[in-house]
C-alpha cells in the first residue's frame, strides 16, 4: 500500500505561490499533487491581482525637492 500523502497548510501553499525557498518535499509534494497544483495556480492568479492593484494605487513614490537636492552631484 503506498504512503498517504498530506497535504501542506495553505499557509505553505502561499509561501509556495509567492515563490518562497521551501523544502524539497514540498516542492516534490505539490508537482505530483492534483489537489494542490490546482490551489497554486489559484493563489499565484490572487497574487498576481493584488501585486496589481497595489501597484496601481501605491504609485512608485516620487523624490520631493528637498530629496533632489540633498542627492550629490557629479564634479563636471
Amino acid at each position: 500500500m503506498p504512503p498517504v500523502m498530506v497535504c501542506p497548510e495553505e499557509t505553505d501553499l502561499l509561501a509556495f505561490a509567492a515563490g518562497e525557498d521551501l523544502s524539497s518535499q514540498l516542492v516534490a509534494h505539490v508537482a505530483a499533487c492534483p489537489h494542490c497544483w490546482p490551489a497554486i495556480l489559484r493563489l499565484q492568479a490572487e497574487i498576481g491581482c493584488l501585486r496589481s492593484t497595489h501597484s496601481r494605487h501605491n504609485p512608485a513614490p516620487q523624490k520631493s525637492a528637498v530629496q533632489v537636492q540633498s542627492e550629490p552631484t557629479e564634479n563636471l
